[in-house]
This record gives C-alpha cells, structure tokens and sequence, in this order.
C-alpha cells in the first residue's frame, strides 16, 4: 500500500509459522544492511548478510518466542518481533498481555505505538495445537504490512 511506513532502518524482519501437526517456527533475520553485504552467493542468486557492525545500541537485538507445554511438547504460542532497539520490549508487552492479563489481541496492540518501526507476528494456541488446533490464530502486527493465513486444513 502507498501509505505503508517506511522499512526500519535495521532491515530486519520476521516470521511465523504453526503446523497443524505440531511443529512450529519462530525468527527473526537480518542482512544487517540493504542487501547485506552487496555480494552474491556464487550460482545461487542469493545476496550474503554482511558481518553484524558490533552495535551495542540494540538494533542486534532478535527477539523470536516459542512456548510449548512442557510435559507434551505441544506448541502454546510463537512470536517474532523487528524493527529495531524497541523489539525485544514490544515482544514482551504483547505477550504479556496476551497470555498474562489474558486480554484479546486487539487489546495487546492498541497500546503500542502506531508510528513505532516495531512489529511483532504471533500464533497463539490457548490449549495447544495438537489438542485444539481449530482455537490457533495467527496474527500480523496491524501497524505493518505483515501476513498472517490460516489454512483451516
């Protein structure tokens, strides 16, 4: 969309992704730079991530979550966050209000900034996704430009 925030400068990103079956994936990546080093991989088309500068400012900062039961191993909730130093505390905030307070997603989101750079990409599966995979939501950071889609399979 035309009115899309500008990217943060970090050139960080994030995404998640629950199976049905039970596994899941959190991350959070970076080229630390536009097109990381500016060089190829040879024969793959693939640009190289250039050796993190050795900011001590945050914006190294990763911040993928991934809970799960304990005794099952089943898949609770996964969460990613960029965008620069302010991610890691966005991250916990949204998490804490979804799964502490117990509050609804919107809730989660309407306390963080709109023109914040931060953007969080979650599933939450409140009794697991093994065991209720049909309660799963998967959500997109609503200030962004994100995806988020439920196969419903």
């Amino acid at each position: 969309p035309s009115a899309a925030p500008a990217p943060s400068r970090d050139e960080v990103a994030s995404l998640v992704v629950v199976a049905r079956g039970g596994s899941a994936l959190a991350c959070t990546f970076a080229m630390n730079g536009a097109f990381g080093s500016g060089r190829m991989f040879p024969g793959s088309g693939l640009f190289l991530a250039a050796p993190p500068d050795g900011a001590r400012d945050g914006r190294q900062s990763r911040t993928p979550v991934l809970m799960a039961n304990r005794f099952t191993g089943d898949v609770l909730f996964a969460a990613a966050a960029s965008g620069g130093t302010g991610a890691s505390d966005a991250m916990v905030r949204i998490t804490r209000t979804l799964l502490v307070d117990e509050r609804p997603f919107a809730t989660a989101f309407a306390a963080e900034r709109a023109d914040d750079p931060v953007r969080v990409n979650l599933a939450h599966c409140p009794r697991g996704i093994k065991r209720d995979p049909d309660a799963c939501y998967g959500r997109a950071d609503p200030r962004g430009t994100g995806l988020a889609v439920d196969s419903g399979s």
